[in-house]
């Protein structure tokens, strides 16, 4: 069983991430099997709500293709390990992120410290995604460096959950020491894919 500790309106993160390592070039296909390849992937629409079609795991890309969402390959989840299984899995899964704003804040973080902004999305099947910051409680996971695991409602803002509450789109809010140019964070809800994210400052 995951351990959770709570934590304050804000959490601090002091390690650095590292990013993330990719192939060199290419796919290592030639133009005849990258043809095949696309001809086998299944159509959707971007515009639907997610999955759009898609399978549980999967969601519709921007080429209107469904994709499987991104593995969790960053040192946040390298420590603390993943579970996540989309064949036997039931939980809300997360297929998007995006940093909104990495700077000063005196609002949300104490003076001394700067802002990280992640915006998240997230999609359920069961229709039981949270329509407010509370409904995340026990529920959304907030992920260090070192592995350890923080309940991440605390760091929730701006919910706007559709109303069949399959889809929701929200802020998570770190606050960072000063010099601090690069974080990794990871992010999971209970029976649901582990997600990572990059900050850059």
């Amino acid at each position: 069983m995951r351990s959770v500790s709570w934590s304050r309106s804000w959490v601090v993160v002091s390690l650095l991430g590292l990013a993330a390592c990719g192939p060199e070039d290419g796919s290592g296909m030639d133009d005849s099997e990258l043809g095949t390849a696309e001809a086998e992937l299944q159509s959707c629409s971007p515009t639907s709500p997610q999955p759009a079609g898609c399978y549980y795991g999967q969601y519709c890309g921007v080429n209107a293709y469904c994709e499987p969402v991104a593995a969790p390959t960053c040192q946040n989840f390298v420590a603390h390990g993943t579970s996540w299984n989309p064949n036997t899995s039931l939980g809300p899964v997360i297929y998007q992120s995006g940093q909104v704003y990495f700077g000063p804040d005196g609002v949300w973080c104490s003076p001394n410290l700067d802002r990280i902004i992640i915006r998240l999305k997230a999609y359920s099947p069961s229709g039981n995604l949270p329509t407010s910051r509370s409904g995340f409680s026990g529920w959304l996971r907030y992920v260090r460096m070192d592995g350890g695991i923080v309940d991440a409602s605390s760091l929730v803002t701006n919910v706007n959950t559709s109303a069949d509450r399959r889809t929701t789109t929200f802020d998570t809010n770190l606050c960072v020491y000063p010099g601090t140019t690069t974080v990794s964070a990871g992010f999971y809800f209970v029976d649901g894919n582990e997600h990572c994210v990059q900050a850059v400052k």
